[in-house]
């Protein structure tokens, strides 16, 4: 199962026009079997980022009970990306920007960084437990303890 669709692509790029004018160098009618190329291709580049990290199945193409919108998101990013680069030859800034960050967003995805399941946080926001150095730092139970300007300058 792909995280997108040809009609998620047609919509991302102008319409069917854009998207013939982007498979077909004769502009005649829609390459299917580039679109579903590019899809399946952007589907595995997911895929191979995503296995694994809290929230994911082991089913390829299907790692998720329903696919997060950054999935869908990343899926037509890397798909358009690659039908330019390997159909036209040459990608749009836009395209070339949009392929970086969505590369970055899945590296984040892999470490942890980011998070595609709603109900499970990233590791950065995973916090630990307060510890103190000495029992002078430690505020006593039912007390406020207030900080001073300087202590929280760095903040």
């Amino acid at each position: 199962m792909a995280y997108c669709t040809k009609a998620d692509i047609q919509d991302a790029i102008g319409g069917p026009q854009a998207l013939v004018w982007l498979t077909d160098l004769l502009n005649v009618s829609v390459d299917v079997l580039a679109v579903s190329s590019a899809i399946a291709w952007a589907t595995a580049a997911i895929d191979s980022y995503a296995i694994g990290t809290p929230g994911t199945l082991t089913t390829a193409g299907a790692l998720w009970p329903t696919t997060p919108d950054q999935a869908k998101q990343t899926c037509i990013t890397l798909a358009v990306y690659r039908l330019y680069a390997t159909i036209r030859r040459e990608v749009p800034e836009q395209w070339r920007l949009a392929f970086d960050a969505a590369m970055q967003t899945l590296a984040d995805l892999r470490d942890g960084r980011v998070s595609w399941v709603a109900t499970i946080p990233p590791a950065i926001q995973a916090v630990s437990t307060v510890s103190f150095e000495s029992s002078r730092q430690a505020p006593s139970l039912g007390t406020f303890r207030v900080a001073k300007r300087s202590q929280t300058d760095g903040l």
